[in-house]
Order: structure tokens, then sequence, then C-alpha cells
């Protein structure tokens, strides 16, 4: 396995940060300069460093795993996987110089996109220039809205779908008159911006939204302003700034007279060690449950199998690695784009990026059973905007463990699409 993977320009520095968080562990094998000439290069334009890392640390497992998989049973097609991994240091202008390194410099065939909504919605263009298929990974609605085209597909769910999720369970379990609190990038506002006419929809009331500077220290002034006629605070933040959301909303008292919900970026990756009190009775979306116990059984042996290969444990910690947590609704996103990609070559004879057009055919409408290889559900990719659909979890805090209280299957998160790509042109 170690012969497919290439050396990525991150520095030196940011090597060893990566190191100390764990991204030396077991799967983190040597590198190679120069590729067999009959593999299938698979790039990686990822946040591996910056305010964005925690997430990206999990897609890049997610990845090599995969590729560890596929290549350990002779590649696709009889052709190994070569992986380049590019770090974007959570940049939008780097995250576009890196994109373009991997097609043009690295001939990459393909690209799994970047973690950075902003970086995703710069790069679409651009991949279509490039005639290259790019699996973005972030999660605002206009990378596969009004912003995608033919050579973007999605397979994690975006704000608007996760807004579906989130309103139908907690309109009616708790309660109706909303305050988003969210980050103030793209992120944050595609969250409020699909979500609060949802709310309205099912006869809630938006009371407010506050938009937080990335990465600010203090919420005390706008955890000030959350207004006392509120019963559900939606909050949209990444990692630590999620971390000190919750912790300095609980230092006030929020936590005891709302309640509080939000998408799974806001502590995944990150140990309840510490923050239990913080988050108590907190709702969290999901991708996958963390705790291996919390996912159905339908599904449990696939996700335990997948885990094996990643070396995470049953807790979701990273093995070998201490206090390292997997970022679960995230790290499977790109075993699932890549094994997409291996039933879609096999199935239409792709031979290379001159085959683009029906590979990409291939692709739209698929959909998949829960698997080894789709091991999250079963899923499907539709053809018009090239958004996939899987199941949702909403999972409560409680004790320091995450509790599932809820599912929403794909069916009910499906909505009409605003565009068809396939009446594009290649």
């Amino acid at each position: 396995m170690s012969n497919y993977f290439r050396r990525s320009s991150i520095n030196r520095r940011e090597i060893l940060k990566l190191a100390a968080a764990g991204a030396a562990s077991s799967m983190a094998a040597p590198y190679i300069a120069n590729a067999q000439a009959s593999v299938i290069r698979i790039g990686h334009q990822q946040d591996m460093t910056g305010f964005l890392s925690f997430y990206g640390f999990a897609f890049d497992k997610g990845a090599r795993g995969a590729i560890e998989r596929i290549n350990a049973q002779g590649g696709i097609a009889g052709r190994k996987l070569e992986y380049i991994l590019e770090d974007t240091e959570s940049d939008v202008a780097n995250g576009i110089r890196k994109f373009r390194k991997l097609v043009e410099s690295d001939k990459s065939d393909f690209v799994l996109g970047a973690t950075h909504s902003g970086t995703n919605l710069a790069t679409n263009p651009i991949a279509k220039e490039l005639k290259t298929i790019v699996f973005p990974q972030g999660e605002a609605s206009a990378t596969t809205d009004s912003k995608g085209n033919r050579y973007v597909f999605r397979i994690r769910a975006h704000s608007a779908i996760q807004g579906r999720a989130a309103v139908t369970y907690a309109v009616q379990n708790l309660g109706k008159k909303w305050t988003f609190i969210v980050t103030d990038y793209a992120y944050g506002h595609s969250f409020y911006d699909e979500l609060a006419p949802m709310v309205k929809a099912a006869g809630g009331t938006v009371v407010e939204k506050i938009a937080v500077p990335v990465q600010s220290q203090d919420m005390m002034p706008f955890l000030a302003r959350v207004s006392r006629d509120t019963d559900v605070v939606f909050s949209v933040f990444t990692s630590s700034d999620g971390v000190r959301f919750l912790r300095q909303g609980h230092e006030i008292g929020l936590s005891k007279r709302v309640a509080r919900l939000g998408p799974w970026g806001m502590i995944d990756g990150m140990s309840m060690k510490g923050i239990e009190a913080a988050v108590e009775n907190a709702y969290f979306l999901s991708h996958g449950p963390r705790w291996l116990d919390q996912v159905p059984t339908e599904s449990r042996g696939f996700i335990a199998e997948a885990r094996k290969i990643m070396g995470i444990g049953d807790d979701g910690a990273v093995l070998g690695v201490s206090d390292r947590i997997m970022a679960t609704s995230y790290y499977l996103a790109p075993w699932h784009a890549i094994h997409l990609l291996k039933h879609a070559i096999e199935k239409s004879n792709w031979e290379s990026k001159q085959d683009n057009p029906k590979l990409i055919q291939a692709m739209e409408g698929f959909s998949g059973k829960v698997s080894l290889d789709f091991p999250m559900s079963d899923f499907v990719t539709r053809g018009e905007d090239h958004q996939s659909f899987q199941t949702l979890w909403i999972e409560q805090a409680k004790s320091g463990k995450l509790n599932v209280v809820a599912s929403v299957n794909k069916d009910q998160l499906l909505y009409p699409p605003k565009i068809d790509v396939r009446k594009e042109s290649f």
C-alpha cells in the first residue's frame, strides 16, 4: 500500500504538526516520488492545517483507508490507485492553487475536494475548465445547487439537507421560536439561508440571526443577544469555535433555558472529556454516530470493518494516538466517493480522462446499498445536481456520550433539484 502514496507539498513544520496530531499513525505510510504509469491518480485538496484541520484529518484518513482496501483487492480494473495530498491551509486562494497543481502538475485523474465551502465554490468552475471530476466535501448548498456543474459530485449532505432533518425533528420536539447564531462565513450563512424559511414553513418563527467572526475568543457579546423568547438556539461553528460557544453559553446559563441544536461539525473530532457539562443535553445532526453501539445493526458490521482498516475504535478514538477522536461525520465521505468511482469506472470501462463523459453518466443517478463499499447507509446520487442523499442522525449528549435519538432516511430528505447539469455539454 505504501508504494502508492506520494508526498504532498506540506512543509516540514506542518508535517510535524500533523504527526503530533496523529496523522503519522499506522496508515500514514512512507511516500514515493515516482508513480507507476498505469496507476489511477486521486488527488486530495484538503484543509490539513488551519482552522478546519480537524476535518481535514478525518477526510484524509477515510481516503487512505479506501485506497488501502481497494489496492489490497488489486485496484480498479487491475490498476492501483495513487494518492496525492495537498494542504490548502484552510485558505481559499491557496486551495485554488493546490487544485491546479494536483490537476496540471501532478496529473490527478480525480480530486477529492476541500472542507472549506469557500474553496469548494471557487474550485467548481476550475474543475469544469480542466474537465476534472471533483468531490467537494464542504456543506454550502450552492456547491451542488446554483454553483454546481457536470464535473462536481458531492457525497455529504449540505446545509439544506441537514436543515430538513433538523427542522423536521426540532420544531415538533424542541420548540418553535428559533435564534440562529452562526460563524460568519459561507458555511454558517448557508445554514441560515436554508433553514430559516424551513422553520417558518413548519409553523415556527425566527427570532434573530447572530453572525460571529471566525475564531472569536469572546462569545459573550453575541450570546448576550440571544432573546429570552427563544426556544431553540441553532448554532453553526467549527471545531474550537464550537467548543467556545458551548462552554461560554453554559457559563451564562443558556443551556438551562433553551434547547441547543447544531450540525455535527460543532464538536466532531473533539473529545468529550472536560466539556461534559457544557454539552450536556445538546443535540447534534450527524452523518454517522461516533459510538459504534449507536450504529444500526444492518450497517454496524460494515462500519466496524472500515474502522478497523483505518485504525478507529468503537468509541471513535484514533487507535495509538492519545486523545485523538475521529470526526465521524466526515471520514466516510471520501471512502464512499472512491468506491463510487470504482463502481462507475468498472461499469463504464473508463481508461483515461477522455472517457470522463461516460464515467459521469455512470455516476448520475447511481444508487448504492449499504455495504462495506458504502457503509454509511443506502444512498442515491441524483442525476440532476450530482448531490447524494443518505440517512442522517440526530444525537444528544448525555453523561459524556452521544446517543442517537432520531434518524431521517434519504427519502425524507429529497427536495426538487434547482439545476439540471445534464443539460450541459462536456
